[in-house]
């Protein structure tokens, strides 16, 4: 899978209606292999830095590839959220608030809505992504930044993930959710 970097390089209105000249910088990543290419740009975009990566499930931990890759970080921590009591957690939530940037991590992206959706943790991720905080999505990561949302959510009866020529062939499929 490829990769893409996106920079808004106009002002624009922040959470306290002020302008703010700081850029937005989103890095999607599509999972697989060779990602570094889009994380070394995320890592040049930063200085000093705190990076807080979120998962909705268990998996790879970036936090010394970060540190490697990174000169400027100076911080990893990741916060994994297994249920939406997760993210009414008022540490995990700080933590967030803290973050100079943010990565969401793959996975089960129907994870990410059922535990954040309308939860003190996607109103800190939203508030970041208003001011400016570089954000980086990986697979489920990257799918969960757009305005529609794509998932497989099993509270429709999921219980084996579709594949995209199972998609093609019924795009009506009721276990297909966009959001």
């Amino acid at each position: 899978m490829s990769s893409f970097r996106w920079e808004l390089e106009q002002p624009y209105q922040c959470l306290k209606n002020e302008y703010s000249s700081r850029r937005r910088r989103i890095a999607m990543m599509g999972g697989g292999c060779n990602q570094e290419v889009t994380f070394t740009w995320l890592c040049d975009k930063i200085n000093d830095a705190q990076v807080v990566v979120l998962r909705a499930s268990p998996g790879m931990d970036y936090t010394d590839w970060i540190k490697s890759h990174c000169p400027n970080v100076h911080l990893v921590e990741t916060i994994l959220t297994m249920s939406r009591e997760d993210a009414y957690n008022t540490n995990l939530v700080n933590t967030l608030m803290r973050a100079d940037v943010v990565l969401i991590d793959g996975g089960a992206q129907s994870n990410y809505i059922d535990f954040w959706q309308n939860t003190p943790l996607q109103d800190v991720l939203n508030a970041a992504i208003l001011n400016g905080v570089p954000i980086g999505g990986v697979s489920a990561g990257l799918a969960i930044l757009g305005d529609y949302i794509f998932s497989l959510e099993k509270r429709y009866g999921v219980t084996d993930p579709l594949r995209s020529s199972d998609i093609l062939m019924n795009p009506y499929n009721p276990q297909i959710r966009i959001r």
